[in-house]
């Protein structure tokens, strides 16, 4: 199971509806890094592969999903092997990273 497939699936997973479009924002490279277990570094090469297959746009802390069923379809490896987190994991991850990034921005604000 490769990073271009965790990282779609992760993608999948914490996309909201925005307008037309589903969009993941608020994480940057290293927060999603952190909820996979792996390298900021491989979640970047993942998230440029993606973007030159045209499933994805990135900008800044925001990634907008513009090939839904593509992505779905590269995610669908990731689901059909072993997980490599499970939701109860993720969803732990996904409120530390929140928590984190609150303190941050008090911290900014000091």
């Amino acid at each position: 199971m490769g990073a271009n497939e965790r990282v779609a699936s992760l993608l999948l997973r914490l996309a909201i509806h925005e307008k037309e479009d589903l969009v993941v924002a608020g994480y940057s490279h290293q927060d999603l890094a952190y909820m996979l277990g792996t390298y900021r570094e491989t979640v970047t090469n993942a998230l440029d592969h993606l973007k030159s297959e045209g499933l994805i746009e990135v900008g800044r802390k925001r990634v907008v999903l513009r090939q839904v069923e593509r992505l779905r379809e590269s995610a669908q490896e990731e689901r059909t092997g072993k997980h490599l987190r499970s939701e109860g994991v993720l969803q732990r991850s996904h409120r530390t990273i929140q928590r984190v990034s609150a303190l941050r921005r008090c911290q900014q604000q000091r």
